[in-house]
């Protein structure tokens, strides 16, 4: 395989383990600096992510050191509940076991009736994105959306009174990571032992 010179990393230049080189993948990098990157979390923040997946899982290691004081995981699998609150998260919606309720509606109950500071969706459900958007903070909230979209006649139907207010939206690929600047600072992180231990073990 070629590829630029600028996107290759020597791993035996960083003193971990090879197979843990696989932080730099696509997923683990997209779900870090979705949270790390642009101020999005501070202290104090409550952080929703939409999806438990791999990139979704990556955002808590992030939020926990930027302060965040609640890190709610939201998926449809239950087995992913577990896995998400040994990472970092504080709370978890299983988004097919609500009744009436919609996943917004309890990530508001959740945060007292206020939203959350920063809801960062990574399923690449259209529907979830909508969801990311209501369950948004009025005023101050950004959305960020690290996925796609799973079908391609996904559409995204918006609630606009929280744009009115000053929220935000904004896509993330690759986390907005920067090989040169950023990317070096990743790697640092991945030869912590405390980083790496809680993905592999």
């Amino acid at each position: 395989m070629v590829v630029d010179s600028n996107y290759a990393v020597k791993l035996n230049d960083y003193d971990f383990p090879s197979a843990h080189g696989c932080i730099l993948s696509c997923a683990f990098t997209t779900g870090y600096g979705a949270a790390w990157l642009e101020g999005r979390v501070r202290p104090g923040d409550t952080v929703a992510v939409y999806g438990t997946g791999s990139v979704g899982l990556s955002v808590s290691e992030p939020a926990k050191d930027l302060g965040a004081k609640k890190i709610i995981g939201i998926d449809k699998n239950e087995r992913k509940r577990q896995v998400a609150l040994s990472l970092g998260a504080t709370d978890f919606i299983n988004s097919e076991g609500l009744g009436t309720m919609t996943v917004s509606d309890k990530v508001m109950e959740l945060t007292g009736g206020k939203g959350a500071d920063c809801c960062i969706e990574a399923s690449g459900s259209d529907a979830l994105m909508n969801e990311a958007v209501k369950s948004a903070l009025p005023g101050k909230a950004e959305t960020v959306i690290c996925g796609a979209g799973i079908f391609p006649d996904d559409k995204l139907k918006l609630d606009f009174s929280k744009f009115l207010f000053g929220n935000k939206m904004t896509g993330c690929i690759y986390g907005r990571v920067k090989i040169k600047s950023d990317l070096p600072f990743v790697l640092e992180k991945a030869k912590q032992p405390v980083f790496w231990l809680n993905y592999f073990y």
